[in-house]
């Protein structure tokens, strides 16, 4: 048993011999021991901050850090498991800044999303100088990345992706600390990606984001997975719910 970081303070988690360790929310995260290391399996259930630390816990158990894993929200206690397992907060709204100014010297590495194009989560380009300032020097923050999300990198060739980039070269130019573009589509599909540095002119790391082709999947509707040579690393396990005997032509779900 044990507690983390909730929304309003902590998180009850509870674990059995043999059994999954679980929040009351239903957050729960299993540990599959292997041959070269230790599988940890997360249930989707329960809040953001209950898989926080209902994953937190996992790693505890573990006894090392298999992974970084990005939350989107900092608060509660957060600061302390983050810094204990390597989480790193992206910050995208106002509010997100202030919880972030309030944690104590957790010493974390931040990303800072801006909103180039996409229209979903993100600061607006022209915020940066103000923002990287203020949220650089805080105690808790031991490193500010910067980071933004292509809305059409899965089809190359589109001209929002370059109005996108452009948008974000104001942002990063002389920037010395790592910055993220990339999906598995950017990854895959965008010329610019394999030469960043080049392109935009920041000293920092170039970090990347694959998601879908570490599971052996194209993001590229023209190209396939064998001709891109993808091959899965990770796979996608859910528990069977129930069946149901149909008779042919019976429709499911919705009509």
């Amino acid at each position: 048993m044990g507690d983390g970081a909730g929304p309003g303070g902590t998180v009850r988690c509870v674990s059995h011999e043999g059994t999954p360790l679980c929040t009351e929310g239903g957050a729960c995260a299993r540990l599959r021991p292997g041959r070269h290391e230790t599988e940890v399996l997360l249930d989707a259930g329960g809040t953001d901050h209950e898989r926080a630390a209902v994953l937190a816990h996992a790693l505890d158990h573990v006894g090392a850090v298999p992974f970084s894993v990005w939350v989107d929200q900092p608060g509660g206690h957060f600061d302390d498991i983050a810094a204990r397992h390597g989480f790193e907060p992206v910050i995208h709204t106002s509010r997100q800044v202030e919880l972030l100014a309030e944690q104590g010297p957790a010493a974390l590495n931040v990303w800072l999303k801006f909103d180039t194009g996409m229209h979903r989560l993100g600061f607006q380009p022209r915020q940066a100088r103000e923002l990287v300032a203020e949220i650089g020097a805080m105690p808790s923050v031991r490193e500010l990345r910067l980071m933004t999300h292509l809305a059409f990198a899965d089809e190359p060739g589109h001209p929002q992706t370059e109005q996108q980039l452009k948008r974000f070269e104001t942002v990063v130019a002389n920037y010395d600390g790592a910055i993220s573009i990339a999906n598995s589509a950017a990854i895959l599909g965008t010329a610019d990606i394999a030469r960043a540095r080049e392109r935009f002119g920041f000293a920092g790391e170039h970090w990347i984001r694959p998601g879908i082709a570490l599971y052996g999947i194209s993001p590229l509707a023209a190209q396939s997975a064998a001709e891109l040579g993808l091959e899965p690393v990770m796979q996608l396990e859910a528990r069977l719910i129930a069946t149901k005997p149909l008779a042919a032509g019976d429709s499911v779900g919705y009509r």
